[in-house]
Protein backbone atom coordinates (compact mmCIF):
# COMPACT_ATOMS: atom_id res chain seq x y z
CA UNK A 1 0.00 0.00 0.00
CA UNK A 2 1.29 3.26 -0.69
CA UNK A 3 2.25 6.00 1.72
CA UNK A 4 -0.49 9.00 1.73
CA UNK A 5 2.47 11.90 3.13
CA UNK A 6 -0.41 14.63 2.61
CA UNK A 7 -2.06 12.60 5.68
CA UNK A 8 -0.17 13.77 8.39
CA UNK A 9 -0.98 12.78 12.11
CA UNK A 10 -3.16 15.44 13.75
CA UNK A 11 -0.37 16.69 15.91
CA UNK A 12 2.07 17.24 13.31
CA UNK A 13 -0.71 18.88 11.40
CA UNK A 14 -0.92 21.83 13.79
CA UNK A 15 2.41 22.85 14.54
CA UNK A 16 2.50 24.35 11.21
CA UNK A 17 -0.78 26.59 12.00
CA UNK A 18 0.70 27.40 15.93
CA UNK A 19 3.64 28.53 13.56
CA UNK A 20 1.74 31.00 11.42
CA UNK A 21 0.46 32.56 14.12
CA UNK A 22 3.64 33.39 15.28
CA UNK A 23 5.12 33.75 19.15
CA UNK A 24 2.80 34.22 21.78
CA UNK A 25 2.92 38.53 22.51
CA UNK A 26 4.74 39.58 25.30
CA UNK A 27 3.55 40.79 28.61
CA UNK A 28 3.10 44.82 28.43
CA UNK A 29 5.85 46.48 30.38
CA UNK A 30 4.75 47.52 34.66
CA UNK A 31 3.12 50.90 34.72
CA UNK A 32 5.76 53.55 35.96
CA UNK A 33 5.98 54.10 39.75
CA UNK A 34 3.47 56.50 40.56
CA UNK A 35 4.20 56.39 44.16
CA UNK A 36 5.91 59.54 44.57
CA UNK A 37 4.93 63.01 42.09
CA UNK A 38 6.76 66.24 41.93
CA UNK A 39 4.17 69.39 41.67
CA UNK A 40 5.97 71.89 38.96
CA UNK A 41 7.42 74.75 41.31
CA UNK A 42 5.41 77.98 41.27
CA UNK A 43 6.82 81.83 41.08
CA UNK A 44 6.73 83.56 44.37
CA UNK A 45 3.15 85.52 44.28
CA UNK A 46 3.26 88.97 45.51
CA UNK A 47 0.44 90.05 47.95
CA UNK A 48 -2.01 92.73 46.52
CA UNK A 49 -0.84 96.24 47.21
CA UNK A 50 -4.02 97.41 48.80
CA UNK A 51 -3.52 100.44 47.41
CA UNK A 52 -7.15 101.30 46.11
CA UNK A 53 -10.54 100.55 47.32
CA UNK A 54 -11.29 99.04 43.78
CA UNK A 55 -8.78 96.16 44.97
CA UNK A 56 -11.24 94.58 47.32
CA UNK A 57 -8.74 94.18 50.16
CA UNK A 58 -10.22 92.80 53.09
CA UNK A 59 -9.13 94.05 56.48
CA UNK A 60 -8.57 90.76 58.93
CA UNK A 61 -7.79 90.41 62.71
CA UNK A 62 -3.59 90.28 61.83
CA UNK A 63 -3.99 93.08 59.03
CA UNK A 64 -1.24 96.15 59.68
CA UNK A 65 -2.32 98.42 57.28
CA UNK A 66 0.17 101.38 56.33
CA UNK A 67 -0.58 104.90 57.07
CA UNK A 68 1.13 106.67 54.70
CA UNK A 69 4.72 107.06 54.40
CA UNK A 70 4.73 107.81 58.67
CA UNK A 71 6.19 104.13 59.43
CA UNK A 72 3.13 103.15 61.34
CA UNK A 73 -0.19 101.20 60.55
CA UNK A 74 -3.34 99.96 62.63
CA UNK A 75 -5.12 97.11 61.94
CA UNK A 76 -9.20 98.06 60.16
CA UNK A 77 -12.45 96.76 61.84
CA UNK A 78 -12.00 92.62 60.68
CA UNK A 79 -13.92 92.52 57.07
CA UNK A 80 -13.71 96.19 56.33
CA UNK A 81 -12.19 97.65 52.71
CA UNK A 82 -9.23 99.26 53.08
CA UNK A 83 -6.42 101.12 51.11
CA UNK A 84 -3.13 102.37 51.81
CA UNK A 85 -2.80 105.32 49.68
CA UNK A 86 0.45 107.09 49.10
CA UNK A 87 -0.67 109.70 52.31
CA UNK A 88 -3.89 108.73 54.01
CA UNK A 89 -4.95 104.93 55.08
CA UNK A 90 -8.85 104.33 54.68
CA UNK A 91 -11.12 101.85 55.77
CA UNK A 92 -14.97 101.32 55.05
CA UNK A 93 -17.71 99.13 55.74
CA UNK A 94 -19.31 100.43 52.76
CA UNK A 95 -19.70 103.32 50.36
CA UNK A 96 -21.72 105.65 51.93
CA UNK A 97 -21.44 103.42 55.74
CA UNK A 98 -18.97 103.94 58.36
CA UNK A 99 -15.15 104.46 57.59
CA UNK A 100 -12.06 105.50 58.89
CA UNK A 101 -9.10 107.30 57.99
CA UNK A 102 -5.62 107.80 59.26
CA UNK A 103 -2.78 110.04 58.15
CA UNK A 104 0.47 111.42 59.34
CA UNK A 105 1.54 115.18 60.00
CA UNK A 106 5.13 116.88 60.83
CA UNK A 107 5.23 117.85 64.68
CA UNK A 108 8.28 120.87 64.83
CA UNK A 109 10.87 120.96 67.20
CA UNK A 110 11.64 121.75 70.20
CA UNK A 111 8.45 122.12 71.45
CA UNK A 112 8.67 126.39 71.73
CA UNK A 113 5.35 128.73 70.82
CA UNK A 114 5.95 129.11 67.64
CA UNK A 115 6.64 125.43 66.57
CA UNK A 116 3.36 124.18 69.14
CA UNK A 117 1.66 127.07 66.69
CA UNK A 118 2.81 125.35 63.40
CA UNK A 119 1.86 122.15 65.09
CA UNK A 120 -1.67 122.53 65.00
CA UNK A 121 -1.46 123.91 61.90
CA UNK A 122 -0.48 120.71 60.93
CA UNK A 123 -2.95 118.76 62.95
CA UNK A 124 -5.66 120.44 61.73
CA UNK A 125 -4.63 119.77 58.53
CA UNK A 126 -4.32 115.84 58.70
CA UNK A 127 -7.52 116.03 59.96
CA UNK A 128 -9.04 117.52 56.96
CA UNK A 129 -7.20 115.45 54.75
CA UNK A 130 -8.24 112.25 56.29
CA UNK A 131 -11.69 113.30 56.16
CA UNK A 132 -11.69 114.01 53.12
CA UNK A 133 -10.63 110.68 51.17
CA UNK A 134 -13.43 108.85 53.73
CA UNK A 135 -15.95 112.26 52.07
CA UNK A 136 -17.12 112.99 55.83
CA UNK A 137 -17.64 116.44 56.97
CA UNK A 138 -16.46 117.05 60.14
CA UNK A 139 -17.97 119.56 62.82
CA UNK A 140 -16.40 122.76 62.91
CA UNK A 141 -15.71 122.54 66.38
CA UNK A 142 -12.16 120.48 67.18
CA UNK A 143 -11.65 118.35 69.87
CA UNK A 144 -10.04 120.29 73.04
CA UNK A 145 -7.11 118.22 72.33
CA UNK A 146 -6.21 119.29 75.97
CA UNK A 147 -8.82 117.51 77.37
CA UNK A 148 -9.23 113.83 75.69
CA UNK A 149 -12.19 111.68 76.54
CA UNK A 150 -10.73 108.90 76.81
CA UNK A 151 -7.35 106.63 76.09
CA UNK A 152 -5.54 103.63 75.32
CA UNK A 153 -2.32 101.86 74.94
CA UNK A 154 -0.53 101.11 71.97
CA UNK A 155 2.92 100.50 70.72
CA UNK A 156 4.31 103.88 70.56
CA UNK A 157 2.29 104.75 73.87
CA UNK A 158 -0.36 106.14 74.98
CA UNK A 159 -2.99 107.57 72.09
CA UNK A 160 -5.77 109.60 73.54
CA UNK A 161 -9.50 109.46 71.67
CA UNK A 162 -12.03 112.08 71.51
CA UNK A 163 -15.88 111.94 70.17
CA UNK A 164 -17.86 114.97 68.55
CA UNK A 165 -21.53 115.33 66.92
CA UNK A 166 -22.56 117.36 64.34
CA UNK A 167 -20.06 114.97 61.46
CA UNK A 168 -21.52 113.80 58.26
CA UNK A 169 -20.91 111.46 55.79
CA UNK A 170 -22.72 112.03 52.14
CA UNK A 171 -25.96 112.91 53.53
CA UNK A 172 -25.56 110.86 56.55
CA UNK A 173 -25.10 112.99 59.76
CA UNK A 174 -23.41 110.96 62.47
CA UNK A 175 -20.42 110.81 65.20
CA UNK A 176 -16.83 111.57 64.73
CA UNK A 177 -14.26 110.02 66.68
CA UNK A 178 -10.34 110.67 66.37
CA UNK A 179 -7.29 109.29 67.82
CA UNK A 180 -4.15 110.99 68.47
CA UNK A 181 -1.05 109.73 70.07
CA UNK A 182 0.03 111.63 73.41
CA UNK A 183 3.43 111.98 72.03
CA UNK A 184 5.00 111.89 68.68
CA UNK A 185 4.88 108.35 67.04
CA UNK A 186 9.08 109.01 65.63
CA UNK A 187 11.09 111.84 65.44
CA UNK A 188 8.99 114.87 64.34
CA UNK A 189 6.46 113.00 63.27
CA UNK A 190 3.04 112.20 64.39
CA UNK A 191 -0.49 110.46 62.99
CA UNK A 192 -4.20 111.41 63.38
CA UNK A 193 -7.33 108.98 63.17
CA UNK A 194 -10.65 109.55 62.52
CA UNK A 195 -13.99 107.65 62.36
CA UNK A 196 -17.14 107.98 61.12
CA UNK A 197 -21.09 106.06 61.94
CA UNK A 198 -24.19 107.24 60.94
CA UNK A 199 -26.71 108.29 64.21
CA UNK A 200 -28.96 105.64 62.46
CA UNK A 201 -26.58 102.63 61.98
CA UNK A 202 -26.81 99.79 64.29
CA UNK A 203 -23.49 99.71 65.67
CA UNK A 204 -23.40 102.73 66.68
CA UNK A 205 -23.24 101.65 70.01
CA UNK A 206 -20.27 99.04 69.07
CA UNK A 207 -17.92 101.73 67.25
CA UNK A 208 -16.43 103.35 70.15
CA UNK A 209 -15.27 100.60 71.38
CA UNK A 210 -14.32 99.08 67.93
CA UNK A 211 -12.73 102.33 66.88
CA UNK A 212 -10.31 102.08 70.35
CA UNK A 213 -9.25 98.88 69.21
CA UNK A 214 -8.09 100.39 66.48
CA UNK A 215 -6.40 103.02 67.68
CA UNK A 216 -4.57 100.28 70.44
CA UNK A 217 -3.11 98.76 67.45
CA UNK A 218 -1.25 101.07 66.34
CA UNK A 219 2.09 99.79 65.76
CA UNK A 220 5.46 100.21 62.94
CA UNK A 221 4.56 99.41 59.73
CA UNK A 222 5.79 96.15 58.61
CA UNK A 223 5.87 94.91 54.68
CA UNK A 224 3.95 91.51 54.11
CA UNK A 225 6.50 88.93 53.09
CA UNK A 226 6.02 87.43 49.32
CA UNK A 227 4.43 83.85 49.83
CA UNK A 228 6.92 81.40 48.68
CA UNK A 229 6.41 78.34 47.12
CA UNK A 230 8.49 75.48 45.53
CA UNK A 231 8.84 71.93 44.35
CA UNK A 232 7.40 69.51 46.75
CA UNK A 233 7.26 65.82 46.83
CA UNK A 234 3.33 64.23 47.56
CA UNK A 235 3.71 60.39 48.18
CA UNK A 236 1.23 58.14 46.18
CA UNK A 237 -0.61 57.28 49.32
CA UNK A 238 -0.92 60.54 50.61
CA UNK A 239 -2.26 61.82 47.60
CA UNK A 240 -5.18 58.86 47.79
CA UNK A 241 -5.63 60.08 51.33
CA UNK A 242 -6.41 63.31 50.57
CA UNK A 243 -8.97 62.33 47.50
CA UNK A 244 -10.58 59.95 50.25
CA UNK A 245 -11.34 63.26 52.21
Amino acid sequence: MAHQLWKLPPLLAVLPLLAACGSPPKPPPPPPDDSVKWTQPEASKEPPKCEALKEKCSAKGDTNARIGATGFGVTPIEGWTYAQGDSVLVAQKSDEGAAMAATGFDVPMPANAANKKQEAANRKAALEAAAKEINVTIPKKEPVWTKPADFTTAAPGKVNLWGLEGAARGDKKGFLLVFLPAAPVADGKSVVGIGFIAEDDEAAGEFEEAFKKIAGSLKPYEKPAPKESGATETSGDKKEEEKAQ
